[in-house]
């Protein structure tokens, strides 16, 4: 046998038995739902179930909102329960010496009772008997440069809430908060996963499915689950050696409300939120750095040194949650091969249903399972997938292969989208459904953001990576060939709008060099809607949609449409991209755009009679452009079939992009097209006009339309169009 089968054989080995385990997993974890046929009891604030697998359960009614409380600096006692020498400088602070002979007496014996407790604390990891000690932190910290912290911080609901951790030191001399345990030992303690930093909410219960109703139980045994979160939370300077986590609804208050339609809104309004960490180290140490469960938002990492462990994901960011920030860090991924420790061969980033998340200016190594997926892990474990993973931005990242392990593409678009659904990782897709095999239902309420419906992954296993803005990347020492792209889009996620601007793969270009050019241009800035620019209170800031759908660093956008019919671009108050944080420029001065029609009854591609393409002779193509001002926008859509598109379809249509409102009944015989963009079918972005402003060439001020269709009746299309001119 070849050295290339062996090595084929054995990951084919590899992935047959890791995909068992995980199929045990998924079926030992299914979710269990409330059993409608029979009542539910009320007992001392409660509500007393019976679950679908027959497990008798008691449901906490939502109490009171807890409210956060003012925070002060610590007490000594905490600092000498979690073995911090701050506890020394508190005391010799309180206490009167008679001469400095006597307070350095004093010193030393404090400090090694601190030495005593740090010991104790640290073979609590290695017990047998003996839990970890952990802490449900409330209170301010500041913790010395020689601080090796062996306890578990939990942060928990409004209590929690506003708690600021700073570490002093510099480099590596400064405070650590650290799971001191072996690699070897913790690979001895299999899936057990010790979250040294915990962010969750408090206070979970349930409330009637209509305020004021009562009843609980709705028709697929779901309740309205909710919870206090844990918010504003700062983490500074500190190195951090073990598991980072953050959650939303603890079960079985999430399984039972994740059947339910409105779910989205409750698991974000319950999960932590605006958690900072600043210029931290934290290691991965075997299971993965930091991993946000889902719901979770304005989770933010920057200027900070991330290190993946020796299997699975680095950073895994939360379905049904976003608008996490990922940025200024350097970061790696596996460090080992994750096979020779008998784990999850994983991308350094997971944005799993995730969106508005921004991955920016970071320097990223160790990829041997590629760099970051966008994808939605449809039905894991039983739940229901609500949102996709859109309007991610992934800009102005160094993807460094020098060390090799160019194996995978380093981005993948819907990267379980062309996975077996019976074989491969998607096989409990179907784990989200109802027991009779029908759908739970999906919110029919659009946020303002979506370009089209979202459906939940209980009626659709698709991933639906659409709408997120890959721009300015470098890729280092990366050689692609016709096998292996940088960028990988599944066969559906071809079909999707996904903005791909300026990257640039050199195999000779040092890391040096580039980190310097990612220094000095800064990140430019995603103009779409929903985006947040800026990160202070009230952190959400939404805007509409910029002409462009990206502007570089120092650029400024003024002229917006909004996604809802009819579509229209006008001015609005005007925008500035600050190395990716936009923020209001009220000097710009901003003309209305001038529009010029070719309507349902205008002259462009108007086909009854075969005007743009009779099948024999070749195209009549129209070129149109502004007889006055400068091109900027453009709404074109189809009929492919027979008539006129009308001027309300053609406003439905999104902006700069070609439209088809009717495809050809032989769908492969229909064609629209606008500049170099020919479709049959749903609309695409119009390029390479529109991507033209991001590589120095300029956008055209006209731009040629043409449709044709042939079938047995002889073949006829429409366009209507509307361009918009901005006045010079």
């Amino acid at each position: 046998m070849s050295k290339h089968a062996t090595t084929e054989f054995a990951e084919l080995r590899h992935f047959l038995l890791l995909s068992s385990l995980l199929l045990l997993t998924a079926c030992a974890d299914k979710i269990s739902l409330i059993r409608t046929d029979i009542e539910p009891v009320i007992t001392d604030n409660q509500l007393m179930v019976t679950l679908a697998n027959d497990k008798i359960v008691n449901l906490d009614f939502k109490g009171d909102e807890e409210l956060p409380t003012t925070k002060t600096e610590c007490p000594k006692e905490v600092y000498l329960d979690i073995g911090s020498y701050t506890y020394v400088e508190k005391v010799l602070s309180e206490e009167v010496f008679s001469n400095a002979d006597a307070r350095v007496a004093r010193e030393r014996e404090l400090r090694e009772t601190i030495d005593d407790r740090q010991n104790e604390l640290e073979n609590l990891f290695y017990s047998e008997t003996e839990d970890i000690k952990s802490i449900n932190l409330r209170c301010n910290l500041v913790l010395q440069p020689e601080d090796k912290i062996h306890v578990k911080f939990r942060f928990i609901g409004p209590k929690s809430s506003n708690v600021e951790v700073a570490c002093l030191g510099d480099g590596q001399q400064r405070a650590q908060i650290r799971n001191p345990a072996s690699t070897e030992y913790l690979k001895s303690q299999g899936d057990k996963v010790i979250h040294m930093l915990t962010f969750q909410p408090s206070n979970c219960g349930i409330k009637p499915l209509v305020d004021g109703g009562g009843q609980y139980v709705d028709e697929y045994g779901g309740v309205r689950s909710f919870c206090d979160p844990v918010k504003n939370i700062k983490i500074k300077n500190c190195r951090i050696r073990g598991h980072i986590s953050a959650r939303s609804l603890r079960d079985p208050y999430h399984d039972l409300s994740v059947v339910r339609a409105d779910h989205v809104e409750r698991l974000q309004a319950s999960a932590a939120q605006h958690v900072t960490f600043s210029n931290v180290q934290i290691l991965g140490r075997l299971k993965g750095a930091v991993h946000l469960l889902p719901g979770v938002h304005h989770f933010t990492i920057e200027d900070s040194e991330i290190l993946g462990g020796f299997h699975s994901m680095t950073i895994h960011l939360p379905a049904d949650g976003g608008w996490n920030v990922i940025k200024n860090n350097r970061i790696t991924g596996q460090r080992k091969r994750g096979i020779l420790f008998g784990g999850k061969e994983r991308e350094v980033i997971s944005i799993d249903s995730s969106e508005h998340n921004r991955i920016v200016n970071n320097h990223i190594s160790d990829m041997p399972y590629g760099a970051i997926r966008l994808y939605r892990n449809c039905g894991e474990s039983g739940a229901v997938r609500h949102r996709i993973p859109q309007y991610n931005q992934i800009i102005n990242n160094v993807f460094d292969y020098s060390e090799g392990d160019q194996d995978k593409p380093t981005i993948i678009l819907g990267s379980r989208d062309d996975l077996d659904t019976l074989g491969g990782v998607k096989r409990y897709c179907g784990d989200d459904r109802a027991s009779d095999g029908s759908a739970y239902p999906s919110n029919d309420d659009r946020t303002y953001w979506d370009t089209a419906e979202v459906f939940s992954s209980s009626e659709d296993n698709d991933d639906w990576a659409q709408n997120n803005v890959i721009a300015e990347n470098q890729w280092i020492q990366f050689i692609p060939t016709d096998s292996l792209k940088p960028i990988k889009r599944s066969d559906k996620n071809k079909a999707l709008v996904n903005y791909l601007i300026s990257n640039e793969t050199d195999s000779d270009r040092s890391a040096e060099t580039a980190l310097r050019i990612m220094q000095e241009r800064g990140a430019g800035c995603a103009v779409l809607a929903g985006i947040t620019h800026g990160m202070q209170p009230p952190y959400l800031d939404p805007i509409s949609n910029g002409h462009l759908p990206y502007i570089l660093n120092g650029e400024v956008v003024k002229y917006f449409w909004n996604i809802e019919p009819p579509v229209r671009l006008s001015c609005g108050q005007a925008l500035v991209c600050q190395n990716n944080i936009l923020s209001r420029e009220p000097m710009t001065e901003c003309l209305a755009p001038i529009i010029e029609d070719f309507g349902q009854d205008g002259v462009a591609c108007d086909a009854p009679n075969n005007v743009c393409d009779d099948g024999e002779v070749g195209s009549d193509a129209h070129l149109l452009g502004c007889t006055e001002g400068r091109l900027i926008g453009v709404q074109a859509a189809c009929n492919l079939e027979f008539g006129r598109v009308t001027d309300a379809k053609r406003d439905q249509a999104l902006l700069n992009r070609v439209t088809v409102v009717r495809a050809s009944d032989n769908v492969d015989e229909g064609s629209c097209q606008v500049d170099g963009t020919a479709i049959a079918q749903g609309n695409q972005l119009i390029t390479p006009w529109l991507l033209n402003a991001y590589n120095d060439v300029g956008t055209a001020n006209q731009l040629n339309y043409q449709c044709s269709e042939r079938d047995r009746r002889g073949g006829e299309c429409h366009i209507n169009i509307r361009q918009y001119c901005e006045p010079e």
